[in-house]
């Protein structure tokens, strides 16, 4: 049978030990190892004056060396006990200190209750650390560029590739193998991922083909002042399922100006069997290992205004 101080212990932790994990652990194993070493001893016979049941009377011929055993046992036991139990007060002052600690924010690190754990560099008059240290903003994410045509994004991810993958220096063969095959793999991932975005573009419709999966656009980029922006480039519009695209491209013009909503989406795919650009060079090269692919979903559809101009004023008279 446990004292009571023990089997509160072992079987009834303190409410306080539930908000303090380590010190909670801590002392559930060493009382776990009391309670073991109770019952080895309760088994033995020993615990709390207990007299051992008579055994049978040994053959004459038995060695005494069964006694000396269970008598070596016992000690063990008993010394593994007292070694839970003092271990248990250890945690318990601990436990105190770490709680008188958390209520001075002066105290430093409340896992110790020493000033200097916690600033170590700084002493007891520097002011902690936070815990956790804020993230540092990328580049990317501080200004991220619109996609204004795929020709600027082009060279977004040419200037991106070229910082990931340094060309070689004189005399040095490029990066091949597994390893550049699994980096490559990552940065199209990474392109895929980051770039993706919604566009809107305002542009001039070149030509519109109407086929079985949807109308095939060729339009041109503009900038804000009304210039072309790049090359020509090509996209699909589902016309089948979207009767209202439908109707506006059925009714435009060639050379109009619209305005298109739609999402960007990136496809850049690693290839570390192309490493160079090779007659045609389709679909485009970024770099060894890495080719261009790209596709845009139209959402929206509209004739664009005309910029209002503001007329020149007249001179005042007098």
């Amino acid at each position: 049978m446990l004292s009571p101080h023990a089997s509160r212990l072992a079987f009834g932790l303190p409410t306080s030990l539930a908000s303090h994990h380590r010190w909670g652990r801590s002392l559930a194993a060493a009382c776990f190892a009391a309670c073991a070493t109770c019952a080895a001893l309760a088994t033995s016979g020993v615990l709390h004056g207990q007299s051992t049941p008579a055994a049978p009377t040994p053959p004459a011929s038995a060695p005494a060396a069964g006694a000396e055993a269970d008598r070596a046992r016992i000690a063990e036991l008993e010394a593994q006990l007292a070694e839970a139990l003092a271990r248990i007060a250890q945690l318990e002052a601990e436990l105190v200190a770490a709680k008188a600690g958390a209520g001075n924010p002066a105290s430093g690190n409340p896992a110790s209750g020493n000033p200097a754990d916690a600033n170590p560099a700084g002493g007891a008059g520097t002011p902690a650390p936070p815990a956790t240290a804020p993230a540092e903003t990328s580049d990317r994410e501080k200004a991220e560029p619109a996609i204004q045509s795929v020709g600027q994004f082009f060279d977004l991810v040419k200037a991106e590739y070229a910082v990931a993958f340094p060309a070689p220096e004189a005399g040095q063969q490029p990066e091949t193998g597994p390893a550049f095959k699994r980096s490559i793999e990552r940065f199209a991932i990474s392109i895929n991922r980051a770039w993706r975005q919604p566009i809107r573009w305002t542009v001039v419709l070149k030509k519109a083909v109407r086929g079985p999966e949807g109308t095939l656009l060729t339009v041109q980029p503009l900038r804000a002042d009304g210039s072309a922006l790049g090359d020509e480039i090509a996209m699909r519009v589902d016309t089948i399922r979207n009767r209202r695209l439908d109707a506006i491209l059925q009714k435009a013009r060639m050379n109009d100006t619209y305005v298109i909503n739609g999402l960007f989406i990136p496809k850049i795919v690693a290839n570390a069997d192309r490493l160079t650009e090779g007659v045609f060079n389709n679909p485009p090269l970024v770099g060894p290992g890495i080719e261009f692919r790209y596709d845009i979903t139209v959402d929206g559809l509209a004739v664009a205004k005309e910029p209002v101009v503001a007329e020149p004023t007249a001179p005042a008279t007098r």
